[in-house]
């Protein structure tokens, strides 16, 4: 038997895969409703089983969706819902069964039994639709009897070879209508191949300022642009005997031609910069390229910004700005809060992004996209490095599309293909309609967690998209914060200003008040308090059903469940009598979270 189990609950899914596992059952384990989606489709299973209530799209909504579409599988839901109208809403939704939170593993197991009897082993069947034939043996697309199952591999081209003939044969090869650098270390290649074909690109003259940091130094230097304080190096004594000469600290050091902030150091001592500079010099770049030479700066203080930028015959573009926000951690140094979409530019980040397009006069970028790091001092903003390029970073599409009313690619692209369309792009002005941030967790802490109270809240805040926590949910484990590799994971925000900014102050208010109950070293049970609802429609005084365990006491994350059941309602009070101590602080964000305030006692929702 082969089962998909969606479960976001990382205790009881680690358990029923080692339980359904010794029993041989075949289990793949997800933990939110997307990734079940896209991994139902992906392979055969026998049985799906769903949590009901998972972050993103629930398990009742997947479910829904899954019959939508007419899939055929078997549906298990998992729920702590008894009720009879509860039972009626799955089963209507399309689930073949359901079973009731507790339950005993014998009763999962006959059920899963049961369902298979009824339904077969599944069975890989080809999918025709309008001539279109889906191969489900080898996952390969046919039409009219012609295949069209391109293998990628076959479109990857390891050159061994930098000679004209080969860059000559590339190009008969694929015949491009454009040639764009994915990473730094396409750009002199993309610029030789673009101008040999006879396509729109950047001088193959000027590709050097674009991928070496120094060069691109020298450059600003020429034309009049300022720029950081910088040195390039091909010794450790070289670099000890230029900071003695500086005398200014801390310096930073890093590979001529790196990415990704591989090799990157900040050094405040000679005995620390001697100890870095010799390690870089042993290393190799994030390309495996070695560092012969290195690159020597003076520490840029100031607020950090990303400028990212389309240009069209030499005309530049902004498509989006970001600043970025960093705090102290202990005496590890600065982490990275939060990255936030600028909206509505002022006087200073104004300056930043008139900076940024002169950094792209000076560097020749004249088509394709770039990706510009750019620092505010007192001294005005400094160039910290510049990409040809787009970002790197991975944010949520729609959310991008949703905001900036753009993607970001296809603008790209424009300004190779479709020149019209990159002029027209180029007159708008900039005005994200809604505001995007990248919330980075930071722990003070490294600990063994034992459940994520986390997940069970980001549910209920209207402005979330997409989050990446795999090495928590992976590892089950925290660790200090000392840049963006030990994070704890980060969330994507969007929405309005006031929506993201409250969303934002409530979790980065339980990440100083009250980390452990979003990352929790324990189970958390509290005594239930009593909690009574008011609702507009007649004044009517209900008491809500809060998921007390037989002790009168109730999980953290159950009590998540059980009020952010009122996120979606209007016009709602509530009052809560018998908390304790240790659970009114984290009760008073919770309700923060939710959108409600303490009005005399009486949490009122709130409309943002």
């Amino acid at each position: 038997m082969k089962i998909l189990l969606a479960e976001d609950d990382l205790r009881l899914g680690k358990m029923l895969k080692t339980i359904l596992s010794k029993n041989g059952i075949n289990v793949k384990w997800v933990t939110n409703g997307e990734s079940a989606y896209d991994e139902c489709y992906a392979d055969g299973y026998d049985v799906l089983v769903l949590d009901w209530m998972m972050p993103g799209m629930s398990g009742i909504k997947l479910c829904s969706v899954l019959r939508s579409e007419d899939y055929q599988g078997k549906i298990l839901m998992l729920t702590a819902r008894d009720s009879l109208d509860d039972k009626v809403n799955g089963l209507n939704a399309g689930a073949d069964d359901y079973l009731v939170k507790p339950f005993a593993v014998a009763e999962l197991l006959a059920r899963l039994n049961a369902l298979v009897r009824r339904q077969g082993s599944y069975m890989e069947e080809n999918v025709e639709y309008k001539g279109f034939v889906l191969n489900s043996g080898d996952y390969t697309i046919s039409y009219g009897g012609s295949d069209y199952a391109h293998k990628f591999t076959d479109d990857i081209i390891f050159m061994d070879s930098d000679s004209s003939e080969a860059y000559q044969a590339l190009l008969d090869k694929f015949q491009p209508v454009a040639v764009v650098a994915g990473s730094e270390l396409g750009v002199i290649a993309a610029d030789y191949l673009a101008r040999k074909a006879g396509l729109p690109g950047n001088d193959p003259a000027t590709a050097e300022c674009r991928r070496n940091k120094f060069a691109m130094v020298e450059a600003m230097q020429k034309a009049g642009v300022p720029a950081i304080r910088s040195a390039k190096l091909s010794s450790v004594d070289e670099s000890l005997q230029l900071a003695a000469e500086w005398n200014t600290w801390p310096v930073v050091i890093k590979p001529l031609s790196g990415a990704g902030t591989k090799g990157v150091h900040f050094c405040s001592s000679m005995d620390e910069l001697r100890a870095k500079a010799e390690e870089v010099f042993k290393d190799s770049d994030l390309f495996g390229y070695g560092n012969a030479q290195i690159l020597m700066q003076e520490f840029a203080k100031g607020t950090e910004f990303i400028v990212n930028t389309v240009s069209c015959g030499g005309r530049h573009a902004i498509t989006d700005v970001w600043r970025y926000r960093k705090i102290a951690v202990g005496d590890k140094g600065n982490a990275y809060d939060y990255a936030k979409l600028v909206t509505q530019p002022d006087a200073d980040e104004r300056a930043v992004m008139d900076y940024a397009l002169q950094v792209l006069d000076a560097l020749g970028f004249e088509y394709g996209p770039s990706h510009t790091e750019v620092m505010l001092t007192e001294r005005g903003p400094l160039l910290i490095e510049t990409g040809a390029r787009p970002m790197g970073a991975v944010h949520d599409t729609e959310a991008l599309q949703e905001a900036l009313g753009h993607f970001i690619i296809d603008v790209s692209l424009d300004t190779y293909i479709d020149p019209a369309a990159a002029a027209a792009f180029a007159v708008k002005s900039y005005s994200p309609a809604k505001t995007i941030m990248t919330k980075v967790f930071i722990s003070q802490e490294s600990a063994e967690l034992k459940e994520i109270p986390l997940f069970t809240l980001l549910k209920y805040l209207p402005t979330v998209r997409k989050g990446d926590f795999d090495y928590v949910k992976s590892t089950m484990r925290v660790e200090v914060t000392v840049d963006l590799a030990t994070t704890p994971g980060e969330l994507q925000l969007c929405g309005s200003e006031e929506q993201v900014m409250h969303d934002y102050a409530v979790l980065r208010a339980f990440e100083q008040q009250a980390f452990d109950l979003i990352f929790a070293k324990e189970v958390h049970y509290f005594t239930a308090p009593q909690v009574t609802v008011s609702l507009a429609d007649g004044g009517k005084w209900l008491e809500l059903a809060l998921s007390k365990r037989s002790d009168g006491t109730i999980r953290w994350m159950d009590l998540i469940d059980d009020l952010g059941s009122l996120a979606g309602s209007t016009d709602v009070q509530v009052k809560f009598t018998g908390v304790v101590p240790e659970l009114a602080q984290g009760l008073e964000l919770l309700m923060q979270a939710l959108y409600f305030e303490n009005s005399g006692g009486v949490w009122k929702k709130i409309k943002i």
